[in-house]
């Protein structure tokens, strides 16, 4: 006989969880032995999983999400348990080791990109086999991933797949073409690249795919310029020197928000670039680039996102798995005004619950790999309205969850969607409202800079 209180709620057609169009298909009953420890940081009852306690004495971006997946999620009998280890920036895997030791968890998540060695904790958790799950871009390549296999998962794209689309997207909409988005003194020129790259002693980015991409339409590949937030002026002063001097038009961005800001401030104004956005620059921080970017600049923004479309707080997912948990709850006391931190958060553990209960009673982390990859999302209106949420790849070998690229560009006049009304300095404008590119790239050059936010968002 069935147990109608262990009938879960499901949604849609094909069914799911949630109403997150990115939920996978729904278990909506389980009965029976999950085979109570079945691996580190599992028991009968709980999945235990560490996340660094980046703000002491404050609620981590995760534990306002928790319960609604622990609630419409299958987990066979067993509950997500947050706990928090102590975060270090001089010792960043010490985190990782308090994971292991401290909490003996089955997995270790990451709030966000602020960390200055992911690919270091990414491998530390690897060695002490636990699952690492961002939901963020980092520089991990997808053969960083398949050596990590089963533990290193990422929402967004590997690096290489984000550099190749932002290649893909110049060959097809800038390469041969004048730099129409520079400043007076170069936009009658045609383009010459050049690369930003975050300097990372840790985890370098060789951009070596974003080179294949380039040659396949004839370029060569462009010098890279390794960029600090605290580079002194003089050694900006000297690069700029450089860059103009080789008639470089136009730089892809591959460097933190901070990173690409604070270097950009301190450019004189006798050299004004394309800058050319691309996911790994953490594009969703709208409020810190219409901030912290150079007013100047901000209008020769524009590129190739491996992110979904960036929608008003009601339209997220992350918000509506808080309010189901939080219905009288504006947000205000967890920040939700600086929402980039929730949705990456929910992203995370969007991924960690698909694995979870793909898995199966028996959970391991050779489980959650096998029932992730076997997994088909039905993901529907991937790329289209109302949400253009980005599409869904899992299979053998996929170690991350989603894939192609929305073009957009800065305007002054959008609504910052993460600013929280705080700051509305702009926000990013879509190409097609944010519909998806991969392989099926056409020339979207024409299509760039509409002056009416109305016509983008």
């Amino acid at each position: 006989m069935v147990d109608a209180a262990r009938v879960r709620r499901c949604v849609g057609d094909p069914p799911r969880p949630t109403e997150d169009p990115q939920s996978l298909p729904c278990v909506n009953y389980f009965e029976g032995d999950n085979g109570a420890s079945t691996s580190q940081g599992v028991t009968r009852d709980e999945i235990r999983i560490a996340v660094p306690d980046v703000r002491p004495g404050y609620p981590s971006d995760f534990e306002p999400l928790v319960e609604h997946f622990n609630r419409r999620y299958e987990f066979y009998g067993r509950k997500l348990r947050l706990e928090k280890v102590p975060y270090d920036f001089r010792d960043t895997a010490a985190s990782v080791s308090a994971a292991d030791e401290m909490v003996d968890a089955f997995a270790f998540l990451m709030p966000d990109q602020n960390f200055p060695d992911v690919g270091a904790i990414q491998r530390e958790a690897a060695r002490r086999k636990m699952l690492s799950v961002i939901g963020f871009f980092a520089h991990s390549t997808s053969d960083t991933y398949r050596k990590g296999s089963p533990y290193l998962w990422s929402y967004a794209p590997a690096a290489d797949e984000a550099e190749t689309e932002v290649g893909d997207f110049a060959c097809t909409s800038l390469v041969g073409k004048t730099a129409a988005f520079a400043g007076p003194d170069l936009r009658t020129s045609q383009r010459r690249f050049a690369v930003l790259r975050q300097r990372s002693a840790d985890d370098p980015l060789d951009v070596s795919a974003l080179n294949a991409a380039l040659r396949r339409c004839g370029i060569e590949p462009p010098p890279v310029i390794d960029v600090r937030f605290n580079d002194s002026r003089d050694e900006v002063a000297r690069v700029e020197l450089g860059l103009r001097d080789a008639h470089i038009t136009s730089l892809f961005v591959f460097a933190s928000t901070n990173d690409t800001s604070q270097w950009a401030s301190k450019l004189s104004g006798q050299y004004h670039p394309e800058w050319v956005m691309s996911g790994l620059g953490w594009p969703e921080q709208e409020s810190q680039w219409g901030l912290a970017m150079p007013a100047q600049f901000r209008s020769s923004m524009f590129g190739a996102f491996g992110v979904s479309k960036l929608l008003p707080a009601s339209d997220t997912p992350s918000w509506w798995a808080f309010k189901e948990s939080h219905p009288d709850d504006d947000g205000a006391d967890v920040g939700y005004g600086e929402s980039t931190y929730f949705h990456i958060a929910y992203r995370t553990l969007l991924l960690l619950a698909s694995g979870i209960q793909m898995a199966g009673p028996r959970l391991t982390p050779e489980s959650f790999a096998a029932g992730l990859q076997k997994a088909r999302f039905p993901n529907p209106a991937a790329g289209m309205a109302p949400y253009y949420q980005s599409h869904i790849r899992f299979g053998p070998g996929d170690f991350t969850m989603t894939y192609g690229s929305a073009v957009v560009w800065w305007n002054d006049s959008a609504p910052s969607y993460t600013g929280g009304g705080i700051y509305q300095n702009g926000g990013w404008c879509y190409v097609r409202r944010g519909a998806r590119f991969s392989r099926d790239w056409v020339d979207l050059s024409g299509e760039l800079f509409s002056p009416d936010p109305r016509a983008c968002r």
